[in-house]
């Protein structure tokens, strides 16, 4: 009895223990990588009464980019890159540190780079030039 038992066990054990986990498939569907740097002067920034931004034309973009490619973006910070949208402490005129976002939004054949105060108010100013890559993935 014991010999059986040990077995059914052992075997009980291992079928409820462990599981495989589904195998991960990539799938390369001949999708192409399109990428474009904009460096955007303080003096191309435009505002309105909320936020700063800037258009910038890019081709890729297309209706079929759109509907089942991807667009993404970046800012360079002094040191790196950091994806959009990004977040960092900026210091006011009025000495208060307020959170700054940048963020961008697209559409056929342009992309728009937002910049604007967390608090909701138009940043005090822009400060110097500005490098964003934009990539594009095209199915």
């Amino acid at each position: 009895m014991k010999k059986i038992i040990f077995p059914l066990l052992a075997l009980v054990l291992l079928a409820t223990g462990c599981r495989k986990d589904p195998d991960i498939i990539n799938y390369y569907t001949g999708s192409e990588v399109r990428t474009a740097y904009y460096t955007v002067h303080d003096n191309q920034w435009m505002s309105n009464d909320d936020f700063y931004f800037v258009d910038c034309e890019n081709p890729d973009i297309t209706k079929s980019v759109i509907d089942n490619g991807a667009v993404g973006a970046c800012v360079w910070n002094a040191d790196n890159w950091y994806d959009l949208p990004y977040v960092y402490p900026k210091e006011t005129s009025a000495g208060v540190v307020v959170p700054e976002n940048v963020r961008f939004q697209y559409r056929e054949g342009m992309v728009t780079i937002v910049m604007q105060d967390m608090d909701g108010y138009l940043p005090d100013e822009v400060y110097g030039d500005m490098t964003f890559k934009v990539s594009v993935i095209r199915p």
